[in-house]
C-alpha cells in the first residue's frame, strides 16, 4: 500500500492509475491510517501523494500520534509487561524484538527503510499469532481474541472491497487482492486474468477462505453461539450472512469491467456497496455489545440505577 500511496512509485504510474491511488488513499483514511481530507497537510512536498507519504510516515513512526504503529505497539507492550508471569519465554522474546521497532525516531525515515521496518515487525506479528494457535488454550479468553480479531477483519474487509470494487481498473483488483492476501489462490483458480466476479468470489463470498467477508460473518456467528447468553448476538450477522448470499448469487458485480469501462448495474451495485456498510456498522455494534455485556463491571446500586 506505502507504494501506491506514496509518490515513490513513480509519477508516471500514479497518473496511469490515479483512480486506484485515491482508492487506496480512502482505505486508509477509513482505517484512521491516513487523516481525513479536512486534516491534510495542505503544505507537504509532492503535492497529494507526498502528503500521503508524509501523513504515513507518521502514522507508521509518531509515537505521540494516537493510532500510529509504534503508539499501539508500545500500549501492546504495556500489556505484555503487566502480563509477564502468565507469558511464555518465547512469547516474551518476541514482545522483546517488537520493542525495537517501537523506539520513537527523531524524523520519519524513507520508504525503504519503513518497508523494511514494517516486514522485521510483522515478522514478529506473526510469530506472535502463530503461539496463539498452537499454545493458547480454548477458552474463554482465547474465543473473545478470536471475536476480536474476526470483528477488526470483517471491517476491514468490508471498507475494502467498499472503496476498491468501486474502481473499476485492474490496479484496484490487484490492490485488493494484495491487502487481502489472495494473489496465490486467484492465480491458482483462474488463469485467464483479472475480472471484478471472480475476485469478488475470492474476497467476499467464499466461506472457506478465512481472509474472505463471509468466513469472518460465520466465525463470528460460530464463536458467539458458544458464548454465554451469546447466541441471540450473532442473529443480526447471520441475517446478513445470508443477504451476502444473495448478492452471491445475483450476478451484480458481473459487468463492472476491469479495463475503464463502467457497464454495471448501478442500483444492484448500489444494493452491493450498502450491504457492506451494513456489515461494517455491524461490527461496530458488535464490538460496543460485547463489551458492554461481558467486560463492563457495574455494583448493584448502578444495575439498579440503570434499570430505571
Amino acid at each position: 500500500m506505502l507504494d501506491h500511496v506514496g509518490p515513490a512509485a513513480g509519477e508516471a504510474a500514479a497518473q496511469a492509475d490515479s483512480p486506484t491511488v485515491a482508492a487506496l488513499a480512502e482505505l486508509c483514511r477509513r482505517c484512521g491510517v491516513l487523516p481525513r481530507a479536512g486534516e491534510r497537510a495542505e503544505d507537504a512536498e509532492g503535492g497529494e501523494g507526498g502528503a500521503n507519504a508524509q501523513a504515513l510516515a507518521c502514522a507508521l513512526f509518531d509515537d505521540t500520534r494516537s493510532g500510529s504503529v509504534v503508539a499501539n505497539l508500545r500500549m501492546v507492550l504495556r500489556l505484555a509487561a503487566q502480563l509477564r508471569d502468565r507469558l511464555s519465554p518465547d512469547s516474551w522474546r518476541i514482545y522483546n524484538r517488537l520493542a525495537g521497532f517501537a523506539t520513537p525516531v527523531t524524523e520519519a525515515p524513507g520508504l525503504g527503510e519503513a518497508m523494511h521496518r514494517l516486514d522485521e515487525s510483522l515478522l514478529s506479528l506473526v510469530t506472535l499469532s502463530g503461539f496463539v494457535i498452537e499454545s493458547m488454550p480454548r477458552d474463554a479468553g482465547w474465543r473473545f481474541l478470536s471475536i476480536g480479531r474476526r470483528i477488526e477483519r470483517l471491517q476491514f474487509l468490508a471498507s475494502a472491497l467498499a472503496v476498491l470494487l468501486a474502481v473499476p481498473q485492474r490496479g484496484a483488483l490487484e490492490a485488493l487482492l494484495a491487502v487481502t492476501d489472495g494473489e496465490i489462490r486467484y492465480r491458482s483458480r483462474h488463469a485467464r486474468g483479472l475480472a471484478p466476479r471472480p475476485v469478488a468470489e475470492l474476497v467476499m463470498f467464499d466461506g472457506d477462505n478465512p481472509r474472505a467477508l463471509r468466513y469472518q460473518l460465520d466465525s463470528l456467528v460460530d464463536h458467539l453461539a458458544r458464548l454465554p447468553d451469546g447466541a441471540a448476538l450473532g442473529e443480526p450477522l447471520a441475517v446478513l450472512m445470508r443477504e451476502l448470499d444473495a448478492v452471491a448469487d445475483c450476478n451484480c458485480l458481473a459487468g463492472l469491467a476491469a479495463d475503464g469501462r463502467a457497464t454495471h448495474d448501478a442500483a444492484a451495485c448500489a444494493t452491493v456497496f450498502g450491504l457492506l456498510q451494513r456489515i461494517w456498522a455491524a461490527g461496530n455494534t458488535l464490538s460496543d455489545v460485547l463489551s458492554q455485556r461481558y467486560f463492563t463491571h457495574l455494583d448493584a446500586r448502578s444495575h439498579a440505577t440503570a434499570s430505571r
